[in-house]
């Protein structure tokens, strides 16, 4: 696992949705997510506090928070405004695909990072699509993996690659066992 600055980028998770929301179409949807607008920036607010105290298993704002805003109205700004290659925020998604010099996924350590996971996936959360803290380069394998991760608690919840660091000294030790059948075993260094 590899611990990741957050890139410096021009704008703020709050201030990109509220650039992004007048540009989006139809009326009726940019109106709901105008609507929005501000239970967003608490939701933003939420999120980077549970996740500097390591304690985003304990996040729990829901869609139903967010007034006549539907899960599919979020989702769809990460489409047309990030992830499209003529998004106004392309430049942010490929500020984030490259936020480490390695590029290498955070979660496996080993993979070419090639796709945005959403850390809370949007999936459950909607409201965070296009949250950047939200938004970590990872390899497909990892990305495919945690797609599928509903709500965790705290000790099953993947390391953050923004808000935490992996230790440096050795805390994995395997032992190699080479009769046959040959195995391997993992144990935590005391």
């Amino acid at each position: 696992m590899i611990a990741v600055t957050l890139p410096h980028l021009t704008v703020t998770s709050e201030a990109f949705y509220d650039a992004v929301v007048p540009q989006t179409i139809p009326l009726f949807k940019r109106q709901r997510l105008q609507g929005a607008s501000e239970a967003v920036a608490q939701c933003i607010a939420e999120y980077r506090k549970l996740a500097s105290e390591h304690r985003l298993s304990e996040f729990s704002i829901k869609t139903t928070d967010f007034g006549s805003a539907q899960p599919e109205d979020f989702k769809s700004l990460y489409g047309s405004f990030l992830q499209s290659t003529t998004g106004v925020g392309r430049q942010h998604y490929d500020s984030l695909m490259v936020a480490h010099a390695q590029r290498v996924c955070p979660y496996c350590g080993t993979r070419k990072a090639k796709t945005i996971d959403h850390y809370l996936p949007h999936c459950d959360y909607p409201q965070l699509s296009i949250t950047f803290e939200n938004l970590v380069a990872s390899c497909f394998e990892c990305n495919t993996v945690k797609r599928t991760s509903a709500e965790m608690k705290c000790d099953e919840m993947l390391f953050h690659p923004y808000y935490e660091t992996f230790p440096k000294n050795q805390w994995l030790v395997a032992e190699a066992v080479q009769d046959p059948p040959i195995t391997v075993s993992f144990d935590l260094y005391d």
